[in-house]
């Protein structure tokens, strides 16, 4: 596992330290150390914040799903440390690097990241641990697919891929920007329901009722709390647009509501057909292929293809292949684009830890997450308004892979291959 942690600190150094271009001049490093030193808050600041908490995390959850049990007494103590180091050496060199900033305030959030990074892996392989021995349709928890989605689908709704535009005058603290999003309110958006949503929203409430199901809770009981909860956590995500400064759309809340509902009712109706007819490897080879076709969608969406030949060819530039290239616009979206593509590959990589296409050679371990993440990657390069990029096949590839390795290091034995007989 060595290797994945040295590759990732070449992914921290091109995200730190690129182009490489060093200024070592007296004038330049005593500019740039006064820099460091000066401290305000603007939503550039918050979001340079946000980036590097993600970043690091991406450190921090390595560190833990690659190291051995057995150093488990002190989950958060090293990757803590090595976070750390590598943040001030990183900071350090931004000294000498022309159109970077040095920042105390970096050091600390970096550290943080890499810390709740580690937390996160280490809870979720204690929280695979607990429930290792319970009863379940495919081998691992459907809790762990619920909970994954469940994070990308409340990015999608807070933040979604057809960007709301932030309302004019919306300046100022929080609350100034609810006001004005309050004042722009119109009734009419609840007629504005984007149907794409109601399929991303579908399997939300699929998969929780599924979950609620192995923990013992009646088909419909569970169908009934999730639409309730549901409704609930859509309305409130909405409502969230407008300290943000975006506009609130009762329609898309609306299509939110409907998916998991709809989700919910679904799987209530034929989980218990669908259990019984379809047992063994035939389980997880319909998850996979259900949840391949479903990240596809996110993938592709609008559905539109690039009829522009010059566009097409500069999207496979090698400029795309530089990691986190993308992250340079220091927006709330970009970091929404980090995190969306982690939590849908995430359970993949778990399942595929159970239940692998095959126990060795091209279709072991997690390597078929690996190829449905350049599949789709790839394809979003001849969609219009997409774009390929490659920080989020290294973040989808490294989310299958932390998948996996949770799963393993949680005790969980694989059953055997999907396509072996």
């Amino acid at each position: 596992m060595l290797a994945a942690r040295l590759a990732y600190i070449g992914v921290l150094a091109i995200a730190t330290l690129a182009p490489f271009h060093f200024d070592f001049t007296a004038g330049g490093l005593a500019q740039r150390l006064g820099n460091a030193l000066t401290f305000g808050y603007s939503v550039a600041t918050a979001v340079d914040a946000i980036s590097n908490v993600v970043l690091f995390a991406g450190w921090g959850g390595l560190w833990a799903a690659t190291s051995s049990p057995s150093t488990r007494g002190f989950p958060l103590r090293l990757p803590a440390i090595t976070g750390a180091v590598l943040s001030i050496t990183a900071e350090t060199l931004q000294l000498f690097v022309p159109g970077r900033r040095t920042s105390l305030l970096d050091v600390g959030t970096n550290t943080a990241g890499a810390v709740l990074g580690a937390a996160a892996v280490v809870l979720a392989v204690r929280a695979a641990q607990a429930v290792r021995h319970q009863k379940s349709y495919v081998g691992m928890p459907a809790a762990g697919f619920a909970l994954a989605y469940l994070g990308a689908t409340l990015v999608e709704a807070l933040l979604p891929l057809q960007r709301l535009a932030v309302l004019p005058y919306a300046r100022g603290n929080p609350m100034r920007r609810m006001r004005t999003a309050v004042a722009a309110f119109e009734w009419s958006s609840v007629w504005r329901i984007p149907l794409t949503d109601v399929v991303l929203f579908f399997p939300l409430g699929a998969l929780a009722v599924m979950a609620l199901v192995e923990l013992g809770w009646g088909h419909w009981r569970a169908a009934r709390s999730v639409a309730g909860w549901g409704s609930l956590l859509s309305l409130a995500v909405e409502l969230a647009h407008g300290p943000l400064g975006l506009p609130i759309q009762l329609g898309a809340a609306v299509a939110h509501i409907v998916g998991i509902a709809l989700g919910a009712a679904a799987c209530a109706q034929w989980l218990p057909a669908f259990s019984r007819r379809v047992r063994g490897r035939g389980r997880p080879a319909v998850l996979f292929v259900a949840y391949a076709a479903l990240v596809a969608f996110w993938a592709w969406r609008p559905f539109v293809l690039e009829m522009d030949g010059e566009m097409i060819r500069q999207q496979f530039s090698l400029e795309r292949l530089v990691p986190l290239q993308g992250l340079a616009s220091r927006d709330l979206y970009t970091v929404a684009d980090v995190v969306k593509p982690f939590f849908l590959f995430f359970p993949l990589g778990a399942l595929l830890a159970v239940w692998p296409l095959r126990r060795r050679g091209a279709l072991g371990y997690c390597l078929p997450a690996v190829y449905l993440a350049a599949i789709t990657e790839v394809g979003q390069g001849l969609v219009e308004g997409r774009f390929f990029d490659g920080t989020d096949l290294l973040i989808q590839c490294a989310a299958a892979t932390i998948g996996w390795l949770v799963v393993r290091q949680a005790g969980y034995e694989a059953h055997g291959g999907v396509l072996e007989v």
